[in-house]
């Protein structure tokens, strides 16, 4: 019998109690032994709820072959503990994993150096520059990062990762046949060409709200650290840096404005303990001796040339018009104007906003600059 559909069928039958799974096998001896048990055997456990037992006592496979069945359609792969890529560490949280489903390839967990980056969906300017920044200064080092691709910091964190370079993990809190939110299904292909989107949950479970807390201890447990960028007193931020905590990851925080509310949940993280960081210096200096070991993204991208510059403006510098001559070929996030121009974020911020006022371009959703002139 095939054991992958009969692990599925156990983690169905026991739940988020991955340890009656791992007492039915070691009483029984197999999963078929196990499969194949009738109730007055599970019966006969320590501990055991009659519910369960009942619960076991249903051998319908039609569940689980539906799983197998879809994910051979999409191209996801079902991983177990058994399985070469499945993080041990998901198997000693206090609610351990039983199945993950992934795309794209899995990192070599035991030699890299995983940093989870988690915020607040509702971000502010300073959020974004934080977070773009210190995930490409730490995917440019080697490090992998981890998120949980919601809207705001964790995305803004993913993106810049995938644009430097380095393989990272979105971890979905839905099945891994659709992206959530519906925006970033170009983000999640961009994850999975080089690093890959995990998820417990088979495809077509939909994002509803009881998995994203859920989802988060994952986030927590394939990290070595966890740096919290903008996020309230009340957040899910606040979630996975408490289950990171448990389970002795190691917490980072950007330091906000006193009077900010988004930062309200950073700063009290760093008065509990947490290393306040500026820079992603401050990360790799906490693992010192995995830092030592990374390996760098082989091949940066490379900056495309800058455009022949046309159409002057008078009065605008030449670092002003090569960003006019920019956003009149397209749209473009800040992080393009950056990459092809050769700016750095800090410079550009201010150019920008000086563009803006003067009113040659304007910002939308997003952090995406478009120009106001006729093109």
């Amino acid at each position: 019998m095939n054991e992958k559909i009969l692990r599925l069928w156990l983690a169905s039958k026991t739940g988020r109690a991955a340890w009656r799974a791992e007492q039915l096998q070691s009483y029984f001896g197999s999963l078929e032994a196990v499969y194949e048990a009738k109730l007055d055997d599970y019966m006969q456990l320590p501990e055991m709820k009659k519910s369960v037992a009942i619960a076991l006592s249903d051998k319908s496979l039609a569940r689980e072959e539906k799983i197998v069945s879809d994910c051979k359609e999409f191209g996801i792969n079902i991983l177990t503990p058994e399985d070469k890529g499945f993080n041990q560490t998901l198997t000693q949280i206090s609610t351990p994993v039983q199945v993950i489903y992934t795309l794209g390839e899995i990192p070599d967990w035991d030699s890299i150096l995983g940093i989870a980056i988690v915020g607040t969906r509702k971000f502010s300017e300073y959020g974004q520059v934080a977070a773009e920044r210190l995930s490409s200064e730490l995917a440019e080092a080697g490090v992998t990062i981890i998120s949980g691709m919601a809207r705001g910091i964790d995305s803004f964190a993913l993106r810049s990762a995938v644009r430097a370079g380095m393989p990272s993990v979105a971890v979905m809190g839905c099945g891994l046949d659709q992206a959530y939110p519906p925006e970033n299904r170009g983000l999640m292909n961009d994850i999975i060409k080089t690093g890959c989107a995990i998820s417990e949950y088979p495809p077509c479970s939909p994002p509803i709200p009881q998995h994203f807390p859920a989802r988060n201890r994952i986030v927590s447990g394939l990290s070595d650290g966890v740096l919290a960028i903008e996020a309230p007193i009340k957040s899910g931020t606040l979630i996975t840096t408490r289950l990171a905590a448990d389970m002795g990851k190691t917490l980072f925080a950007v330091p906000g404005n006193i009077f900010a509310k988004n930062s309200a949940g950073t700063n009290e993280l760093i008065k509990q303990g947490a290393i306040p960081v500026t820079c992603a210096q401050d990360i790799l200096e906490a693992f010192s001796i995995k830092s030592k070991n990374l390996t760098p993204p082989t091949a940066l991208p490379e900056k495309e040339a800058q455009p022949v510059k046309e159409d002057i403006i008078e009065g605008l510098s030449e670092k002003e018009n090569l960003i006019i001559t920019l956003l009149r070929q397209k749209d473009m996030h800040i992080e393009e104007i950056a990459a092809r121009g050769g700016f750095t974020i800090a410079e550009l911020n201010g150019m920008l906003t000086m563009l803006e006022i003067e009113g040659y371009i304007l910002k939308t959703a997003g952090s995406i600059y478009k120009c106001n002139l006729e093109k």
